[in-house]
């Protein structure tokens, strides 16, 4: 991931690592249910948002 702000690489992650867990819990069998897949959206909504405002904070 080079040339990317090593926040955008943390908030992706930490969206991706949810969703692998979330693929690997559905592929064991376990059912996903929708407030965890609610979780997960907001976690990155909210990841998203905190990069959002730091890079406004700096002047980018």
């Amino acid at each position: 991931m080079a040339g990317l702000p090593r926040s955008i690489v943390i908030a992706l992650w930490i969206t991706g690592s949810c969703w692998a867990v979330a693929l690997a819990a559905h592929l064991a069998g376990f059912a996903a249910t929708p407030g965890t897949v609610l979780a997960l959206v907001l976690l990155g909504a909210i990841t998203g948002l905190a990069e959002y405002v730091l890079r406004k904070g700096r002047g980018h």
